[in-house]
């Protein structure tokens, strides 16, 4: 199930997201039984459930709003799950979404923004990692062989090896030195 309690604008997207993938009248009429009266909707209000004003909930399809008379309830379709529940308005969208099978969203449009901006910097952090194996690799592998190398020759040594890539070193079909696969 999604995360039911959501930032402010999340829960603004969530929320219009549902209106779009489910209306009103269907969720109203699996709560309670409305019959179609002129160009609304009335029945049985399914907050209250208003004996005998049995036509106290009039519900319009086209707005998307329902309102019953009897108790004074009222709203659009988050409103009535809201109600019904009793949820908080980021457990009705969540129901709406588990019950329809909703698609809605689980994040904020500003972490997608956040992760195309942060996109450079982890490349860079990446080459930097990469790097430190690198010397580390010449350090303990190459080095000790050119103990007799001129420093240009060690330099030179050095430029070589970091236009190799470090992902050379590993091999994927042994065991790492120490550890045993059973």
């Amino acid at each position: 199930m999604v995360r039911v309690s959501p930032g402010r604008k999340l829960l603004e997207r969530r929320i219009r997201a549902a209106k779009e993938g489910i209306n009103l009248l269907t969720v109203a009429q699996d709560l309670t039984t409305l019959r179609k009266k002129g160009e609304r909707w009335r029945g049985k209000c399914p907050i209250c459930d208003n004996g005998a004003h049995s036509d106290a909930c009039s519900l319009d399809d086209n707005l998307g709003l329902w309102h019953c008379f009897a108790c004074g309830a009222g709203g659009d379709l988050v409103r009535l799950v809201e109600l019904w529940g009793p949820f908080s308005v980021s457990e009705a969208v969540a129901w709406l979404g588990h019950t329809y099978n909703l698609d809605l969203p689980e994040r904020p449009d500003s972490w997608f923004h956040k992760q195309s901006r942060q996109a450079r910097l982890r490349e860079r952090l990446q080459e930097q990692r990469e790097m430190v194996l690198k010397r580390r690799l010449f350090k303990i592998a190459l080095l000790p062989l050119l103990e007799d190398a001129t420093e240009a020759e060690i330099r030179a040594a050095w430029e070589d090896f970091k236009r190799i890539s470090v992902w050379a070193f590993v091999k994927y079909d042994e065991p790492a030195h120490g550890v045993t696969h059973e």
